[in-house]
């Protein structure tokens, strides 16, 4: 079974510019070697972006067998980014293994009290 990277956020870099403002790295859409060959092999890019996972589908013995997701859409209400499902867009993705990697959105913000010892 391939590896199918999901992403939540979009791949169109200046989209992710209005999330990442602090730092550099996300700005720039990038492709390596593995990214390549994985295109060349199954004919398109093996990153699926604007995606989110629902629900976690496991067997009898409590391994995961799928993925429900959906897509989504990234637009800007009162000022925030928020997303919303694409009606009809629902799917089940087979896997044997899922790894979560948790994303850098930037720094957080620290307030410190007035009397800082």
């Amino acid at each position: 079974m391939p590896s199918i990277p999901l992403a939540l956020l979009c791949c169109d870099s200046f989209s992710l510019w209005h999330f990442y403002v602090c730092i550099q790295w996300p700005r720039i859409f990038r492709r390596d070697y593995g990214h390549q060959e994985a295109a060349s092999k199954f004919g398109k890019d093996p990153r699926t972006y604007q995606i989110l996972t629902k629900r976690f589908i496991g067997d009898e013995n409590g391994k995961v067998k799928a993925l429900e997701v959906v897509r989504v859409e990234w637009s800007k209400v009162d000022g925030r980014f928020q997303f919303k499902e694409i009606e009809g867009s629902q799917e089940i993705i087979e896997a044997d293994l899922v790894l979560l990697a948790m994303g850098f959105l930037g720094p957080e913000a620290v307030s410190f009290p007035s009397s800082f010892p």
